[in-house]
């Protein structure tokens, strides 16, 4: 886990790129998938949405998040970056070589909402384990406020 106070956009992103790496073995140790339908059904399967402790951004690894020491001390419970963590390895381990981190956001400070995507069915398709629905985009956060921007960034796993 990597525990990141007074954190930038740069640096979640940067643990989330490293905590992928890191998570590679863990996912192909466990198949979640060879598709980006089945591997979202099956993360779905065993996640469970659990917002930061104490505001500090806090990105986890599969093993870490899945295992005994999760932060949340339930398994398979992480926030949205977490996921993201998840997502992008387990792609990876089923050969994706290239993927997309979509950030949005309600206020213009920043991005508040982070999810993974892959050019997947003729497009982007996203993969935000917070909706219900592999290919579906959240419109609005968990407060009810419309997204009004959005960025996205091609990852190469």
């Amino acid at each position: 886990m990597i525990r990141i106070e007074n954190h930038t956009l740069q640096d979640t992103l940067d643990g989330i790129y490293y905590q992928v790496q890191k998570s590679v073995p863990f996912a192909q140790a466990h198949n979640f998938g060879s598709n980006p339908i089945d591997i979202f059904y099956n993360l779905k399967d065993c996640t469970k949405f659990a917002n930061d402790l104490n505001g500090i951004e806090q990105v986890q690894s599969m093993e870490t998040m899945f295992g005994p020491n999760n932060i949340h001390g339930t398994p398979g419970a992480g926030d949205c970056d977490c996921f993201t963590v998840c997502m992008l390895a387990c792609l990876k381990a089923a050969n994706y070589t290239k993927a997309y981190i979509y950030l949005v956001g309600a206020e213009p400070e920043g991005p508040s909402h982070v999810y993974p995507g892959v050019d997947f069915l003729g497009g982007k398709f996203a993969l935000d384990l917070t909706t219900n629905e592999p290919g579906k985009h959240r419109k609005t956060n968990s407060k009810g406020q419309k997204y009004r921007f959005s960025q996205i960034i091609t990852v190469y796993l």
